[in-house]
């Protein structure tokens, strides 16, 4: 969660992530966090262990960054009945133009219907901190979890991608509430 610093230390790692598949757009990968050791209820995606990782200051604000914006996606798509698209959040968490696409990218998801359900599990492998640029390398699955298509009649769940490398770019951006903002993601290969 945003300005939570846990113990430093091997520590389990909980997150949410919100993804989903689409023929024409591709991936669009949700985030990770680090989380208090609180009740995950049965449809909340979870994260894998970081294999007892130790992440700094500056590591740790860039996977806020990208949990804060797998926060944002996965409130998007939470309901088909009434989408929600909050730019201004998203323009505080992703730098321009990516924002703009991804906006684009949900919008078109929510008009076709389309609801995130289940669990899906991403685990950080890799956050480099290098100046006012980070990268953070992850694995996500969601092969637990349901991306629904709630406008076909009888409903139609989504197929899973397979577990995929992901990586997420960021830049410096001192205004933001983490510090960090996102401007770009590619998926590449299976963990």
């Amino acid at each position: 969660m945003l300005g939570n610093t846990p113990s430093r230390g091997s520590r389990p790692v909980r997150c949410a992530i919100a993804a989903a598949s689409l023929p024409l757009l591709g991936l669009l990968l949700g985030g990770c966090a680090d989380g208090a050791a609180e009740p995950v209820a049965e449809d909340t995606p979870v994260i894998g262990d970081d294999d007892g990782a130790t992440w700094d200051r500056e590591q740790l604000e860039v996977i806020d960054t990208v949990e804060a914006y797998n926060d944002w996606y996965r409130d998007a798509l939470a309901t088909a009945v009434d989408p929600q698209l909050d730019m201004r959040t998203l323009r505080g968490l992703v730098a321009e133009p990516y924002a703009t696409d991804l906006g684009k990218q949900v919008s078109v998801q929510q008009s076709t219907g389309l609801e995130m359900r289940g669990e899906h599990v991403y685990t950080p492998r890799e956050v480099t901190v290098d100046g006012d640029r980070a990268t953070l390398v992850a694995c996500w699955d969601s092969r637990d979890g349901n991306v629904v298509n709630t406008y076909a009649k009888p409903e139609e769940t989504v197929k899973p991608a397979p577990p995929t490398v992901t990586t997420f770019t960021l830049e410096s951006a001192p205004a933001a509430e983490t510090g960090w903002k996102i401007n770009g993601r590619t998926a590449s290969g299976r963990c």
